[in-house]
Parts: C-alpha cells; sequence; structure tokens
C-alpha cells in the first residue's frame, strides 16, 4: 500500500477556489525493488576473482530482508550430575544445541532524492574451523562479520572490505545494488 501524503497547493483566483494542485516527490510515489549483488572472492594479484555469489531483491520503504545459506552444526554441551548415593559417580550428559554455520545476511535498501541507493547491511560469514579431536568436543568455529552502511551508485560494485593474510592469501567483499523498478 503506497502512503501519499500530497502537499496541496491552492490557487485563488477573483476570492474562488478555481484550482488544487497535488505535489507528490519521488520517494512518496512507490515502493522500489532494489537487486542486491554479493560477492566474496579472492586476490590474485590485482585481479578479483569471485568465489561466492549471493543475489537477493530488497525493496525500499524500511523493509530489511534476510538470506541465510549453509548450514546448522551440532554444538555439544556436556552436564556433569551426581548419582545418588551410595555410589556417588559424576555421571556426563551430553546434549546438544545447534548454531547456524554460513552466510548470514540482513539489507534494507532506501533511495535517497538524488537517486543513490542507501544500504544498510548487517554480513557474516562464517564456517567450522576444526571438528573437536574426540567425541564431545566442541568445534571450533570461525566468523567474520561486517556492518555496513554505504551510499552506492546503481550498476557500480564497490569494495567495501579487503584482507591480506600472510597464510590464507587476500580475499574481499563487494557489494553492487541495481534499480528494478
Amino acid at each position: 500500500m503506497h502512503n501519499f501524503r500530497p502537499a496541496v497547493s491552492r490557487l485563488l483566483v477573483a476570492g474562488l477556489l478555481a484550482l488544487t494542485v497535488s505535489a507528490v516527490t519521488l520517494a512518496e510515489v512507490s515502493e522500489s525493488n532494489i537487486l542486491v549483488t554479493i560477492r566474496l572472492g579472492e586476490m590474485d594479484g590485482a585481479a578479483r576473482v569471485p568465489v561466492k555469489t549471493y543475489q537477493l531483491v530488497a525493496q525500499t520503504g524500511g523493509h530489511p530482508v534476510e538470506l541465510m545459506s549453509g548450514s546448522r552444526v551440532p554444538i555439544p554441551v556436556t552436564k556433569f550430575q551426581t548419582s545418588t548415593p551410595p555410589d556417588g559417580e559424576i555421571i556426563p550428559i551430553t546434549s546438544y544445541v545447534y548454531q547456524n554455520v554460513g552466510f548470514t545476511v540482513e539489507i534494507e535498501v532506501r533511495l535517497t532524492e538524488a537517486g543513490k541507493i542507501e544500504l544498510h547491511a548487517e554480513i557474516e560469514d562464517s564456517r567450522v574451523a576444526s571438528w573437536g579431536a574426540a567425541p564431545g568436543e566442541q568445534p571450533v568455529i570461525s566468523a567474520g562479520q561486517q556492518n555496513i552502511h554505504a551510499l552506492l551508485t546503481a550498476g557500480e560494485p564497490l569494495q567495501i572490505l579487503r584482507v591480506d593474510d600472510s597464510e590464507t592469501g587476500s580475499s574481499y567483499l563487494e557489494i553492487e545494488a541495481d534499480i528494478l523498478n
């Protein structure tokens, strides 16, 4: 549903109401769909090599959109309980909680009066760095998080982040947005 808040101008001619003009700004006319493309990649010298590309459509007007791609990893949680006398043994009881691991993004977009795309995004990219060596040990989860507030020009990619690591090489995060309607 559109939220029209017209500004009304009245023109009086010879004491009579002759004309009523309604002016509606572009932002009030309709909500737009924005195609957001997120590229995660590696650097090969100065060249960018995309490894993962995610695309989602977000609607302007304060409607956040969320994408989750990955899996749920079981994390063992062990509690110890003492058995009843006379044994008094300590008994381990293991249960599991599950943690989302993979790529998660929440995006909100708005169009400015100048035609730029204002983007607010929270991005997390996580993976299991290592599994526990013994049964019941917790896995080590590596995660990177970015909170992004950017002003984008439609169709022009913006490199948000570049990480140079001597062990894993160089990687980057790039965002591009296009107005669909």
